[in-house]
């Protein structure tokens, strides 16, 4: 079986101070939906504070679209509301609690994921302007979020399971991911897949959970980074750093509103 490696990302030195981050089209699948997995230069402190600008078609996104989750590592999904613009990054909106993941199908509503070495995932329609996205830790990659966020996205809109795209994106590597014997016997009987000794493999159960939904192998991507062996991205397991990098999702109508 063979998955695609993803570039979805440009950085386009703009000013001294300012690194411009670029979300690209993924053309060849729906031309409305734009992600981006981020790394150490996306870092969702500089974001907060205005030093990083995020764009998308050439247009910036101001915080206002943006919504993220607390990220409690449950397996909750919430369908985004107008009222949660702005969660997690404007003053008076704060994370939302309880839910780890999102589904929408507004346009110029930006999914935000944070992390440093959970999983982010991606998902979105190719013949729909619907997107979704969750974080993927130990917990909720043993209790099943993806497969959550999937049947949500089915339900709430009416998809086609084979119409899906998932993206994985960057996270620690099962060969980091070094374990105690409790942790990890814990994990293999919950999720059912066999794991080499002490070390977990968050991807391997998330595709096996990916294709049991029903997807097409071709509309799995994964990448291949390791944000603990990669000193390009955060990794609370390696540094202990309260940083994290960014993964964003959304649907644009050409127009951005403040």
């Amino acid at each position: 079986m063979q998955f695609s490696i993803f570039t979805d990302k440009k950085i386009d030195k703009k000013a001294d101070s300012f690194l411009f981050i670029i979300m690209k089209l993924n053309k060849s699948l729906n031309p409305n939906i734009y992600y981006s997995f981020g790394n150490k230069t996306d870092s969702l402190s500089l974001i907060k504070k205005g030093d990083r600008k995020v764009l998308v078609a050439d247009q910036e996104i101001p915080l206002a679209r943006f919504v993220m989750a607390d990220q409690t590592h449950s397996r909750e999904i919430k369908v985004i509301e107008e009222s949660d613009l702005g969660s997690g990054f404007l003053a008076n909106k704060p994370e939302i609690p309880v839910v780890d993941g999102f589904v929408t199908n507004l346009p110029n509503v930006f999914i935000v994921i944070k992390g440093a070495d959970c999983t982010p995932i991606l998902v979105y329609a190719k013949s729909k302007s619907v997107v979704g996205g969750c974080h993927s830790g130990r917990q909720g990659t043993k209790n099943g979020i993806i497969k959550n966020l999937i049947q949500t996205m089915l339900t709430e809109f009416n998809l086609i399971v084979t119409d899906l795209v998932v993206v994985i994106g960057p996270a620690i590597s099962g060969a980091s991911y070094q374990v105690s014997e409790e942790v990890y016997s814990d994990f293999v009987t919950m999720t059912g897949i066999e794991q080499d000794y002490r070390q977990l493999d968050m991807q391997r159960v998330i595709v096996r959970d990916v294709l049991e939904m029903g997807l097409l192998s071709e509309n799995i991507i994964k990448s291949r980074e390791c944000t603990y062996a990669s000193p390009n991205y955060f990794s609370y397991r390696r540094d202990k750093t309260r940083e994290r990098q960014v993964s964003i999702i959304g649907i644009t109508d050409g127009k951005i509103y403040k």
